[in-house]
């Protein structure tokens, strides 16, 4: 029985460890962003930022184009239903 408890004792003792090893916080290096990287970012990001811009554009007058297009589909079919009644 005092076998058991003293290998039981040292395996408490041996998680403990474990555990405060593995909990400690990790030292990450220091991250460093050269100009150049961030004169590139900024580049993408603004060109990005253009082509959104240009996309909205598009998606803006294809909606126009949308409505417009219905509204001469509804203007028709109120002709060809007129046509048809008389």
């Amino acid at each position: 029985m005092s076998m058991n408890y003293r290998a039981f004792s040292y395996g408490v003792a041996l998680f403990l460890a474990a555990q405060a090893v593995l909990s400690a916080p990790v030292m990450a290096e220091p991250v460093t962003v050269d100009s150049k990287t961030l004169e590139r970012l900024e580049n993408l990001i603004n060109t990005q930022q253009q082509q959104l811009e240009a996309l909205q554009q598009e998606v803006n007058q294809l909606k126009q184009a949308t409505t417009a297009a219905q509204s001469q589909a509804n203007e028709a079919k109120t002709i060809a239903d007129a046509a048809r009644a008389s």
